[in-house]
């Protein structure tokens, strides 16, 4: 992607309100206005104008690939390649469970923004995997996090892909490997991310482990 390709963004001021978060929130009746701003007052402008402008806010759909194997929920983990295949330096190497990316001006022509937010879905899962099934993104919340940088200018969308019994997932150039771990795996590699400087989980990924950990508990329950 083209530096100076035009994506879609939207101002911080018109994202938020008076409705200001930090974290996670689940979809719900008073947080889907979220999703609404942003079809409703979506701008366009080229990527390397608000990159590091933290007056806009530029929506990532964020998918994470989920499976159940004996009543136990296991997500999908990649670390992202630390070499030329992939050109975001602020996430070379690091551990994540979401795949994303920006939502482009010209992904489809004369498309809605809701199109938009689809196509580029789309797009993401086929650059970085390789997989036998037709995926159904479902949106399961929202993730703002201006904690760091990165956090600073980007809004995630958060999807939820069940993948079937049978299938398989691969990846692609961009990822240099893929597990499957469980929830309590998934925790314990955060909980070891904070003395180990060797592994280095993505911001995001880990505001969302947490809360996959609390939907694991509840699903128990």
């Amino acid at each position: 992607m083209s530096h100076d390709e035009e994506i879609l963004v939207i101002s911080r001021k018109n994202l938020f309100s008076d409705d200001y978060f930090n974290g996670f929130v689940c979809l719900s009746d008073s947080t889907k206005k979220y999703f609404e701003r942003i079809r409703n007052l979506p701008e366009f402008k080229p990527r390397n104008e608000v990159e590091e402008d933290p007056h806009y806010k530029q929506p990532i759909p964020y998918v994470v690939f989920v499976k159940t194997e004996n009543n136990k929920m296991y997500v999908l983990a990649y670390r992202r390649s630390a070499g030329s295949d992939y050109v975001e330096e602020r996430l070379k190497g690091k551990w994540s469970i979401g795949v994303g990316g920006h939502i482009r001006k010209q992904e489809k022509e004369n498309a809605t923004v809701s199109n938009l937010i689809a196509s580029a879905l789309e797009r993401e899962i086929k650059e970085e995997l390789e997989i036998n099934f037709k995926p159904e993104p479902k949106l399961i919340g929202f993730i703002n996090y201006d904690s760091d940088e990165l956090g600073q200018v980007h809004f995630g969308l958060v999807y939820i892909v069940q993948v079937p019994g049978q299938a398989e997932i691969k990846p692609k150039k961009e990822i240099a490997e893929t597990v499957w771990k469980s929830i309590d795996e998934l925790v314990k590699l955060n909980e070891k991310s904070e003395k180990d400087k060797s592994i280095i989980i993505e911001t995001w990924s880990k505001v969302l482990i947490g809360y996959l950990f609390q939907l694991y508990l509840q699903k128990m329950n």
